[in-house]
C-alpha cells in the first residue's frame, strides 16, 4: 500500500486595514499543518451535540479520491445505538444516549491505491426537555390531576413532583 504524501505546513499572515486612514494592522498570523501521511484531518475536531441533533463532518482529502467511507465506533455508517452518519458526513446523534457519551467518528478515503483515515471524538450529551404545555392552567382546592406535555424525552425521562403545602 503506498503512503500519501503529506504537504509543508503553511502559515497564513492576515492584515486589516482602516478605509478612512489607510493604515494596516498588526499582523495576523494563522499556523496551519497538514495532517500526516496516511491520515485525514476531519473537521470539526471533537465536537459537542445534543442527542437528536446533527454536525456535518468534512475530510480534508483531494477531489480525486475514489471513495470515503464514515463510520461511528468502527461501524461503517453508524447504528440507532451510537448515532449515524451518512456518505456526505452527516453525522446524526441518537435521542437516547448509548452507555458511554463519547463516539468517535472516522472516515477511511481510497486515493489511487493509497489508503487513508482520520478519526474524531464526539462527546454526547442529553436533548434539552422541553415542556410545551401545562394542564390546567388554575389549580383549585384539593387534589388535582396535573397534565405535562413535551418533547425530546421530556416525559419518558424527566422527573416530576410536586407538593402542596
Amino acid at each position: 500500500m503506498r503512503r500519501l504524501v503529506p504537504t509543508l505546513p503553511i502559515t497564513k499572515v492576515f492584515f486589516a486595514q482602516d478605509a478612512a486612514t489607510g493604515r494596516a494592522s498588526n499582523a495576523i498570523t494563522e499556523n496551519l499543518t497538514a495532517a500526516s501521511a496516511g491520515s485525514v484531518l476531519l473537521t470539526p475536531q471533537a465536537p459537542t451535540l445534543r442527542g437528536g441533533t446533527t454536525q456535518a463532518f468534512t475530510a480534508g482529502v483531494p477531489s480525486c479520491a475514489s471513495s470515503l467511507v464514515w463510520a461511528v465506533n468502527g461501524e461503517p455508517g453508524g447504528d440507532a445505538t451510537i448515532g449515524t452518519i451518512d456518505a456526505s458526513g452527516l453525522y446524526t446523534a441518537p435521542l437516547v444516549l448509548p452507555s458511554s457519551n463519547l463516539v468517535t467518528v472516522s472516515v477511511s478515503a481510497t486515493i489511487g491505491s493509497a489508503t487513508a483515515t482520520g478519526s474524531t471524538t464526539v462527546s454526547l450529551l442529553n436533548p434539552i426537555p422541553v415542556l410545551s404545555s401545562v394542564s390546567p392552567n388554575v389549580i383549585g382546592l384539593g387534589p388535582f390531576t396535573l397534565t405535562l406535555n413535551g418533547s425530546n424525552l421530556f416525559l419518558e425521562l424527566s422527573s416530576i413532583s410536586a407538593e402542596r403545602s
